[in-house]
């Protein structure tokens, strides 16, 4: 990708940049790039000083796209860090994957194991646990090793690993004789360990449907199932500190106290239950954030920071009200709210590691004060909707300019179709599947690849166009039903009448019939009918 970053070298105004980065005395505001191009200048920047990066985009959607971006740039050398939902009820997740993913980034990233993070200001404001308290569960097992199997029971149970007759799914381990299963969160297989005492015999893949080995494994890495792990003396002193704010609040509302206390039964017994997010505050006594886990060296860009800002007072404020809902009907701990980060916090610890400001209109308040701000001429491509014609004018103009154009194909059939395309409308065009070389001044180079939006430096000649300019998507809408009522969600359990209708996620429609009170959990009851016809 070399070949895609070298010509920045000749805008003036990027090296300037690029020695204020090296230096990293003060922050940087740069002004200018949007969309793809914000990744395409951050990629550049560290790749020209040999540093690691982290990309903070100011909301989700904004860094899934920005992840796709750099992942043409650097492959599975990019992580990708979501945010994840908090659950203040007892409500099982209906998947795990985000927290796994998110476990799996952590990993990855207080191992080095990066060159590029992308994340969101919503993901980086949750508060997590210090690295050697959520990495020390972590279980590396060596084939021929020694290791005591029910050590590794109770380790996996711990960590929030389900245990089951056999193992399906990622989070679950099984155990038969002196054979334990276990689906690693972040492996594609499940992982066979034989024993023969606290030898280990045999470490091999398995298929989970075949059950037949897939392969061997030299050594297999084991992460925690769940961001929320504790060692039993940290569990105690949890128990404790909620009992004694739970005995406090029951002084006022005593049904209050049977709920927490009902809570702290769960958790001695089995760990971890639905809604134990409930008490993360108690949970992490020190709360750190993504910055922990990063090398000192990692440069961090932070995406629009008046709109990261607001989108987090957006977040609190969302938080805030849901706790002061569920504190009034009885349900939460006034001590269970601090849940978040807020950005005073967010901008504080990265202000310390001298960060570089994106701004696509100009500097705002919080990337003004005190960086030394750069605009780079940028210009977006507009989209050619699948006209071939319209493509060819433009790329003539260029051509005739002497500028350098790659075009993104997506895949290498497409991109030989379209040179053939591109020659039926007389313009010469050579096909890569991979930049080799540098592009030629006037020439047109097509490779395989995508990005969101294409771009161009106008001042150095340099031209890039994204497949979805050159193809175009399918935007249309799906059409609006007319006459349908949109309901409403549901903010709490107790909004609910005796009668209503609800639609839920996973089961689909129901009507609420009341509350079960159970030996140990109190449930929701809701009848659920099947579709006919």
């Amino acid at each position: 990708m070399l070949n895609f970053i070298e010509p920045l070298l000749e805008l003036e105004e990027y090296n300037r940049l690029l020695a204020a980065v090296r230096d990293r005395l003060r922050p940087v505001s740069v002004i200018g790039p949007s969309e793809s191009q914000k990744a395409h200048i951050s990629y550049a920047l560290c790749r020209h000083c040999g540093k690691k990066g982290v990309f903070v985009a100011f909301n989700e959607m904004q860094a899934r796209r920005l992840f796709e971006d750099f992942s043409f740039f650097l492959g599975e050398e990019v992580v990708f860090f979501p945010a994840k939902e908090i659950m203040l009820y007892d409500v099982e997740a209906k998947s795990y994957d985000t927290v796994y993913q998110r476990l799996s980034a952590l990993d990855r990233i207080s191992r080095g194991d990066y060159s590029f993070v992308v994340t969101s200001v919503e993901a980086v404001s949750h508060k997590l646990l210090h690295p050697g308290k959520l990495l020390r569960n972590v279980i590396t097992v060596d084939d021929h090793g020694r290791l005591d199997p029910g050590e590794l029971v109770r380790t996996l149970v711990v960590s929030a690993y389900e245990r089951v007759e056999f193992v399906e799914k990622r989070g679950q381990f099984a155990v038969r004789g002196g054979i334990v299963d276990i689906f690693p969160i972040d492996a594609d297989n499940p992982v066979r360990i034989e024993f023969f005492g606290d030898e280990i015999d045999s470490l091999r893949w398995f298929d989970v449907n075949t059950q037949r080995s897939v392969g061997h494994a030299e050594s297999v890495r084991i992460l925690p199932a769940r961001e929320l792990v504790f060692d039993d003396a940290g569990r105690e002193a949890v128990i404790r500190a909620v009992k004694r704010d739970a005995e406090k609040a029951g002084k006022r509302n005593p049904e209050l106290a049977r709920k927490i206390n009902e809570d702290m039964e769960r958790l001695g017994e089995s760990w971890y239950f639905p809604g134990i997010d409930r008490y993360i505050p108690y949970i992490i006594d020190e709360p750190c954030s993504l910055a922990d886990y990063l090398g000192d060296d990692a440069i961090i860009f932070m995406d629009e920071p008046s709109r990261q800002q607001q989108r987090i007072e957006n977040l609190l404020l969302e938080h805030e009200e849901m706790c002061k809902a569920l504190i009034e009907k009885g349900s939460l701990l006034p001590g269970c709210t601090g849940m978040f980060f807020d950005y005073g916090s967010i901008s504080s610890a990265v202000s310390a590691r001298k960060p570089v400001y994106m701004n696509t209109v100009s500097a705002d308040a919080i990337s003004a004060k005190g960086s030394l701000q750069y605009s780079i001429p940028c210009r977006i491509i507009g989209s050619f909707r699948g006209s071939m014609d319209l493509l060819a004018e433009n790329l003539s103009a260029w051509k005739r300019g002497k500028s350098r154009v790659l075009l993104l194909s997506g895949t290498r059939g497409r991109g030989e179709r379209l040179r053939d395309s591109l020659s039926e409308n007389g313009i010469d065009s050579v096909y890569m599947d991979e930049v080799s070389r540098p592009v030629l001044p006037g020439e047109v180079v097509i490779t395989r690849g995508s990005l969101h939006k294409g771009f161009e430096y106008p001042t150095i000649g340099f031209v890039a166009i994204s497949d979805d300019e050159i193809f175009g998507r399918d935007r249309r809408k799906p059409a609006k039903s007319r006459g349908r009522y949109q309901g409403r969600p549901i903010s709490v359990f107790t909004d609910l009448a005796v009668g209503d209708y609800v639609v839920h996620q996973t089961h689909g429609i129901g009507q609420y019939v009341g509350l079960e009170n159970l030996p140990t959990w109190r449930w929701v009851i809701t009848s659920y009918t099947r579709p006919t016809g």
